[in-house]
């Protein structure tokens, strides 16, 4: 039961963007203007802040743990692994510009319906 729970919450959040951007899953260019949407608004700042926090971690436990050599060396590690992490993380936000711009996704406006006014 809870495996099916999983799989529906995963399923709505993976295609919430078309949903609510109003996406057109029906050309190539609707396909990759749901994942650069998907990619850039929900995973990517999901996942540098996950990196922020790895980070953090690190430095807080590499202050706390002053005497113990091999301790410092495991949370330095941390730190350089969230420093890594962040500059791959906030690159690959680049590509993502970089291809939004290309093929001229940044800037669509979706179709709105409007609900019509009773008079």
């Amino acid at each position: 039961m809870k495996n099916k729970i999983k799989k529906i919450a995963l399923f709505f959040s993976l295609f919430s963007p078309v949903v609510v951007f109003g996406a057109d899953m029906s050309t190539i260019g609707g396909i990759l203007e749901w994942a650069t949407i998907l990619l850039k608004d929900t995973i990517l700042p999901l996942l540098i802040s996950v990196g922020v926090v790895f980070f953090i971690y690190g430095v807080v436990r590499f202050y706390l743990a002053p005497s113990n050599e091999k301790e410092k060396e495991k949370y330095k590690g941390y730190m350089m692994k969230g420093l890594i992490a962040l500059f791959v993380m906030v690159s690959f936000w680049g590509i993502i510009k970089i291809f939004t711009e290309t093929f001229e996704l940044e800037g669509k406006q979706p179709v709105i319906p409007q609900i019509p006014d009773i008079e």
